[in-house]
């Protein structure tokens, strides 16, 4: 005769907002940041648009440490792209 199963698992927890953020500052921990950038920024829904997503300035940032790790042409020219030839 086997042994009785155990009791069924609860259902998993609703993840709120503020878990979401939490996860992401966990993960950021695991990325080795000499050799990778990460940025970081409001989300961009339309309630957040004017809490820091709009000017947070990354793809300047972005630019400056592709230069810093490829040279002067390692950049990227952001206005060229989607540009129909």
């Amino acid at each position: 005769m086997s042994p009785p199963l155990p009791p069924p698992l609860p259902p998993p927890a609703r993840p709120r907002p503020d878990d979401y953020a939490k996860t992401e500052k966990e993960r950021r921990k695991l990325i080795f940041q000499k050799t990778n950038l990460v940025l970081s920024s409001a989300h961009p829904s339309p309630f957040a648009a004017m809490k820091g997503f709009f000017g947070n300035g990354h793809f300047n940032q972005a630019n400056t440490w592709l230069e810093g790790k490829y040279g002067p042409k390692g950049g990227v020219d952001w206005a060229s792209l989607g540009a129909q030839a």
